[in-house]
């Protein structure tokens, strides 16, 4: 396969926006499945009264099997449309979420990651005309290159530099794109005589994790999600106070370093 790890340009700009945002909504459903599997609230506060409601308001003549049934079709039920609300409130914080950071460093990348503020932003390109090893992939139209990966390096000052906007097409993942984007992140970083690189993910991002702790990043810190700077809607505020009840602690952002030697 011929591809590329190469500096960002400005005609790449929608294809890093459109992996950046496919990234982020990939969040969704672990979030949601996390919240429904670490939630008291969830259990005891709805699937136990359901259940019981459903199963003592049954007709009484019915089989102890029948009741029982009726009950867990009831709570499914109401899990089932519990499930479906909780999706919407996380997909309209994410959406939020990416809407805001187009207007931060994503409005204009050439220009915040410019190489005279010590920056820089690389994206991994490849060969529309070659197959990728024996992967069926269907590439895009247009032009003779797809941009399917990327990631950032962000001047801290002190002699430390910050990852960032690090993310691969999912139908490029396994292929060790992220990978040769680290590589070529921490070699710039040496080159340009950084001590240190930071990163920060969140705990939904697993596989995220485990290849930075693999490329010798180490764990320093956590801290809770910071709420949006953004103002929120009643509506958005009734959703996070809703969120809010149902973990049993706050989302927690892990911090990374790494000590370039």
């Amino acid at each position: 396969m011929s591809s590329d790890v190469r500096k960002f340009i400005k005609t790449d700009t929608e294809a890093v926006l459109t992996i950046l945002a496919n990234g982020f909504e990939e969040l969704i459903s672990p979030i949601v499945r996390s919240l429904l599997l670490s939630s008291p609230l969830l259990f005891y506060g709805v699937i136990v009264p359901t259940s019981v409601v459903a199963y003592l308001t049954e007709d009484i003549t019915w089989p102890i099997i029948h009741r029982l049934c009726a009950a867990m079709f009831v709570s499914s039920t109401t899990v089932g449309l519990f499930r479906l609300t909780l999706k919407s409130l996380v997909t309209h914080s994410i959406h939020d979420y990416i809407a805001q950071q187009k207007k931060d460093d994503l409005r204009d990348i050439s220009e915040f990651y410019s190489c005279e503020k010590g920056c820089a932003f690389w994206v991994y390109t490849v060969n529309k005309d070659e197959a990728i090893g024996k992967r069926d992939i269907v590439v895009k139209e247009g032009g003779v290159e797809d941009v399917v990966g990327c990631v950032a390096l962000e001047n801290k000052g002190n002699g430390v530099c910050e990852l960032r906007r690090m993310s691969v097409d999912s139908s490029y993942r396994r292929l060790r794109i992220a990978q040769k984007l680290l590589q070529q992140l921490k070699a710039h970083a040496c080159q340009q005589g950084y001590t240190k690189i930071t990163l920060s993910t969140s705990e939904f991002q697993v596989a995220a994790q485990r290849l930075y702790v693999k490329h010798g990043f180490q764990l320093c810190s956590t801290t809770a999600i910071e709420e949006p700077k953004a103002a929120l809607s009643l509506l958005q505020r009734i959703g996070k106070a809703c969120l809010r009840l149902l973990l049993p602690s706050e989302p927690k952002i892990f911090h990374y370093e790494y000590l370039i030697e």
